[in-house]
């Protein structure tokens, strides 16, 4: 297990093409999230300047809500195309699960890896990027993930603790998730086939017996689900614009 992904490799870094499933709801937000303001912009924007500064991808499929598809075919195609190499833009589906399959369907057929990352996860490290394709190269499954700081317990239905599993062997998975493509696709397509809904992609490698790794991650990869979030990803993503910009003095 890697448990230092803030150090970027010196190392030739991997090429990959990346899915961005963009077509959640909003419920919560009372809107849309990729097309959601962060700091005055688009949140989708933020994400995929991230995933261009990471080296090593050479395309972006976007998974985006139906219901925007036309505004982001016209409006944005060109944009998306020249700035952050947008290969393909195609209607999601009801559930997230069924918005990923349709863009690792999009993406090429020559690319070996494959990252899954949240547009609704637009403060992700670069350096954390380029691990988690390194690693996914290494071992054909990787994903971002954060030690729990919390006890856990196991609950039945009536509310009664059945167990409480030790903390320290407890790990939350954030996206970038990585993996062969081959193996992406035919673990998204038999989950489809069997009717099973995984409640990320890497559930959906582990159910077909391939180990999955872990790479650490940091709590600011957020993932922006409700109001209160997006106060918090502002004043992370401040402090990362402060840091960089001491950085470079």
């Amino acid at each position: 297990m890697n448990r230092n992904p803030a150090h970027a490799s010196a190392e030739r870094p991997c090429t990959f093409s990346a899915v961005v499933p963009a077509a959640g709801r909003g419920e919560r937000m009372g809107q849309r999230k990729a097309l959601l303001k962060l700091a005055g912009r688009p949140m989708l924007l933020h994400t995929l300047e991230r995933l261009m500064a990471a080296r090593g991808c050479t395309e972006v499929v976007i998974a985006v809500h139906p219901d925007d598809l036309e505004c982001f075919t016209s409006e944005w195609a060109d944009r998306l195309r020249k700035e952050f190499r947008v290969s393909a833009i195609v209607p999601g589906g009801e559930y997230r699960q069924q918005s990923v399959l349709a863009a690792l369907e999009a993406t090429r057929a020559e690319a070996d890896l494959i990252l899954i990352h949240d547009a609704a996860r637009p403060l992700v490290q670069p350096q954390l990027i380029e691990q988690v394709a390194a690693r996914a190269a290494q071992t054909g499954a990787a994903i971002a993930a954060v030690p729990s700081v919390a006890t856990v317990k196991e609950v039945n239905a009536d509310g009664r603790i059945l167990s409480t599993p030790p903390r320290e062997s407890l790990w939350l998975a954030q996206t970038p998730q990585g993996f062969r493509r081959e193996l992406i696709l035919r673990a998204h397509r038999r989950a489809q086939d069997e009717g099973f809904l995984g409640t990320d992609d890497a559930l959906l490698v582990e159910r077909m017996g391939v180990p999955v790794v872990i790479v650490e991650d940091s709590a600011e990869n957020l993932k922006i689900t409700t109001p209160a979030d997006l106060v918090v990803a502002e004043v992370i993503l401040k402090r990362q614009q402060d840091a960089g910009a001491a950085r470079s003095r």
